[in-house]
């Protein structure tokens, strides 16, 4: 089965410090993505943004993470707030669809493993968006409890 794979064409973090470009590194095997700090002390937050494909996909678009930490303990809480805009129009004026908070957790024996996290972007259609922008605000909530830096890798699938 095939499956479309988008990539931000841009990402950005917020101006705090605590998010930030990373590279997981772990047994020479290096993997770079969108950083947060250990214990972060307030919501951090990723700017991304996707160019939706001409054909849309058949299946459910989800925002896949990918993510990575040397840890066997703790939660990273993620909220993507996303909306569509044309070219040409201000998507930083739009009204952003919530998908709600969903949880990464971290058990034993988790460490350096990838944690995959899949959450469909239904607040609304991508019906008739062919070719828009998806403006994604990825929100990295205070609530976490990872206590060391994470790396996570994020797409837009259809499955």
């Amino acid at each position: 089965m095939s499956m479309t794979y988008l990539f931000p064409t841009s990402h950005t973090p917020d101006d705090s410090g605590e998010a930030f470009p990373s590279v997981h590194v772990a047994n020479s095997r290096k993997i770079a993505g969108l950083g947060l700090a250990a214990s972060i002390t307030l919501d951090r937050k990723w700017f991304l943004s996707f160019r939706l494909p001409e054909v849309m996909p058949t299946g459910t678009p989800k925002l896949k993470i990918v993510s990575l930490a040397d840890a066997d303990t703790g939660t990273v809480v993620v909220e993507p707030q996303w909306a569509f805009a044309d070219d040409g129009e201000d998507w930083f004026n739009v009204t952003v669809n919530l998908e709600g908070d969903t949880t990464i957790t971290w058990g034993a024996s988790d460490n350096h493993k990838d944690k995959v996290t899949k959450i469909p972007l239904d607040a609304a259609s991508m019906a008739g968006k062919e070719g828009q922008r998806l403006g994604m605000v990825l929100k990295f909530d205070a609530t976490s409890t990872l206590a060391v830096v994470s790396t996570h890798a994020v797409f837009v699938i259809w499955e």
